[in-house]
């Protein structure tokens, strides 16, 4: 049978979407999750070879200003990431409607917006990056090394406004696979130039900077090539580009700012969480921000299935309400949950065995070791059950058409829970180091629950007909 999309998915090959339901629903979540995942593990690699080396070449001073600058710059690629989101959501259900003509206008809208937000997250972050270090308490010693990369890194925006763009558009037709190609690129791109920057130019942070855009740079040109390519040897393709590439539609803006926002804002919350997080392990000191910021870059890679399949459950959930069928939702929800569970069990018992060796990638500095180890004994624990729970639970929730579902239970989480326990065993009962771990442990258990009732209760069955495309044309 032709391919619909741009290939690479097991579900990308169905004319008729509603044949979905006839394939095997685990098979297809871990086919159209993988690629998801190993781009995910790809670029947690290039960004943990960035701490490797800056520990390795440069020192625990660099290391420390570049586990702060990761806060700045998770947040910025959290509001990229979330944006386009809505670009997935709405790309997902006019395929599942069938309704080509809708899906065309959406990726031009996401286009332009997309170009807009990358140039004005640009200056937002040249304008805010040295108060927000100053407020997270970066290490005196660190602070020069910080305001180095943050000068260079900042100019990576817009291509990771665009490479995201069109990886949405990609994974909302139904391809997860070419994405992962593009990651493979930055990583390549960006392993290389870091080793010749610091080994042979001596460039310091400052080269580590340059090879983190260059790497964003390629990745995002090599996914608009590869786009454009698709479109100009299918006349039948959904997409062109023309003089139209970058025109907005204003229904359609609406829905994917809609759908988009609250996850952009989820994402925000999330990492601002942390990087308030990240400034009070700056108060012990240089050792403990190291540490703080390694264990956060480890405790990632653990969570990487969990986002993974919380993206796959968001489209095909999104794809399955396009197509009027939610108790197919339901059951993708339900099967993610599961298949992230036991993903999630593996890469964390990994961790638990060969902790000290996966510290020591990072550095050799005893304390940071010990101090890392501590992090990661309380923060990847039997926790990793409810942060599954809530996070698969909160993607579907934007799936269906509830963001702003996954936007509350995503400030609960992140905000009253993890940031009010986290002052609150720092400050007051000087729990210190501890306190922060046990407090990042714990956040996740009442979202979970929260997550459990909503999904249970069943009214998100009721965005079926608020989700169809008339609506979403006619939404304001």
């Amino acid at each position: 049978m032709r391919r619909m999309g741009i290939g690479g998915s097991h579900f990308a090959r169905k004319r008729n979407d509603n044949n979905m339901k006839n394939e095997s629903l685990t098979k297809e979540l871990c086919v159209f999750a993988m690629p998801m995942l190993l781009a995910n593990i790809l670029q947690s690699c290039y960004s943990m070879a960035d701490m490797a080396l800056v520990g390795r070449f440069i020192g625990s001073e660099a290391l420390a200003a570049v586990s702060n600058t990761a806060m700045i710059c998770f947040i910025s690629n959290a509001l990229c990431i979330g944006f386009t989101v809505g670009g997935n959501v709405l790309v997902a259900k006019y395929r599942g409607a069938n309704d080509p003509g809708s899906q065309r206008n959406a990726i031009r809208t996401l286009f332009a917006l997309s170009l807009i937000g990358g140039v004005l997250l640009t200056a937002l972050n040249y304008l805010l990056y040295a108060p927000v270090l100053r407020m997270m308490n970066t290490p005196d010693e660190a602070m020069p090394f910080a305001v180095q990369y943050m000068n260079i890194v900042c100019a990576g925006n817009i291509f990771v406004f665009g490479y995201n763009a069109v990886c949405s558009v990609m994974r909302g037709l139904g391809d997860s696979r070419r994405p992962l190609y593009f990651v493979a690129i930055a990583a390549a791109v960006n392993l290389v130039l870091d080793y010749v920057f610091l080994a042979f130019f001596r460039w310091g942070v400052q080269g580590v900077a340059f090879a983190t855009v260059s790497a964003q740079a390629a990745s995002c040109f090599a996914a608009l090539w590869a786009l454009g390519r698709r479109g100009r040897k299918d006349k039948h393709f959904v997409f062109h580009f023309d003089k139209r590439s970058l025109s907005i539609d204003v229904s359609l803006c609406r829905s994917l700012l809609h759908l988009g926002l609250p996850t952009a804002f989820r994402s925000a919350a999330l990492n601002l969480s942390y990087l308030v997080v990240t400034a009070l392990f700056n108060n012990g000191g240089t050792a403990a921000a190291a540490a703080a910021g390694i264990g956060l870059k480890v405790n990632t890679f653990v969570a990487m299935p969990s986002w993974a399949l919380g993206m796959a459950v968001s489209i095909m959930a999104g794809h399955s309400m396009g197509a009027g069928n939610p108790k197919r939702a339901a059951k993708v929800a339900r099967r993610g949950i599961l298949v992230s569970l036991l993903l999630n069990g593996f890469f964390l018992l990994l961790i638990h065995l060969f902790v000290r060796p996966f510290l020591g990638l990072f550095t050799v500095d005893e304390e940071v070791i010990r101090l890392g180890t501590l992090y990661l004994r309380i923060c990847c624990s039997v926790n990793f059950i409810p942060y599954v729970v809530m996070n698969l639970l909160d993607n579907f929730a934007t799936g269906v058409g509830a963001p702003f579902v996954a936007l509350w239970n995503t400030l609960l989480h992140s905000v009253v829970i993890r940031l009010g326990l986290s002052l609150l065993l720092a400050i007051p009962l000087q729990y210190g180091f501890v306190g922060l771990c046990v407090a990042e442990s714990v956040s996740p258990v009442i979202p979970c629950c929260v997550g459990l009732i909503f999904f249970l209760k069943g009214r998100w069955r009721r965005q079926q007909e608020s989700l169809s495309p008339e609506f979403l044309r006619k939404f304001s």
